[in-house]
C-alpha cells in the first residue's frame, strides 16, 4: 500500500511525499516471483518524491526468528530489503 500523502498534508505538498507501507507477510511475500517485481515497482514510484520511506509494520525480530508464513529466508528477506532499498535516492533525488 502506498500513502500519497495524508490528512494532515497540507494542501498543495501531496506530491513531496510518499510511504510506501508493508506488513510483515506482505514483505515476506513481495521476496519472491510476480510479488517482487511488483515491489521493485513500488519502490521505484518512490523515487520522485523528496521524502520517502519504506514503513514496515512489525518487529525485526520476527523475520530474523522466521515469525511469518513463507518458505522465504530470514536472510532473503534483508537481502531484498538491502539490494531494493540502498537504490533509492536520497533527498532531493540524488543518491
Amino acid at each position: 500500500m502506498t500513502d500519497y500523502g495524508n490528512e494532515q498534508t497540507r494542501s498543495g505538498l501531496e506530491h513531496l511525499f510518499a510511504i510506501e507501507r508493508k506488513s510483515i507477510p506482505d514483505l515476506c511475500a513481495c521476496c519472491v516471483g510476480a510479488n517482487r517485481e511488483r515491489f521493485q515497482r513500488e519502490l521505484h514510484r518512490l523515487r520522485g518524491f523528496y521524502f520517502k520511506r519504506l514503513l514496515i509494520v512489525g518487529r525485526e525480530d520476527d523475520i530474523y526468528l522466521g515469525r511469518y508464513h513463507s518458505s522465504v529466508t530470514p536472510k532473503a528477506v534483508f537481502a531484498t530489503l538491502n539490494g531494493e532499498v540502498a537504490q533509492l535516492p536520497r533527498k532531493g533525488g540524488t543518491p
